[in-house]
């Protein structure tokens, strides 16, 4: 199995955990979280829903989609649960290697 879902906690642990109720409010504090994120399944390339992002953010997944920006390529790694797929995002606007593997992080519970 790849190391890769413990990096992930790693990664959750570094946006979430001691954040104050005031970072969890201040948008440019959670842009630069979500960038950390956003970094990190774009070197694993591997899926993460728009929930489980939002969760280890502390954030609604609503404010999550909204804070992430246009649909580009190395945005498309956040999914919708249910189907795994970036939500509106057309063909050309996906990263070449979105499907290279089934496996998507689902959860943001940090062992």
């Amino acid at each position: 199995m790849s190391k890769d879902p413990e990096k992930w906690f790693d990664v959750a642990r570094g946006v979430g955990v001691g954040s104050s109720e005031d970072d969890r409010k201040d948008d440019s504090v959670i842009q630069g979280k979500i960038t950390s994120i956003r970094d990190y399944v774009n070197k694993v390339k591997i899926r993460c829903t728009y929930n489980t992002a939002a969760e280890a953010l502390g954030i609604k997944p609503a404010k999550f989609k909204k804070l992430l920006g246009d649909r580009k390529s190395e945005n498309s790694w956040f999914v919708n649960a249910g189907a795994g797929e970036p939500v509106g995002y057309a063909d050309n606007e996906k990263h070449a290697d979105l499907y290279r593997t089934t496996r998507i992080i689902t959860s943001a519970e940090v062992p």
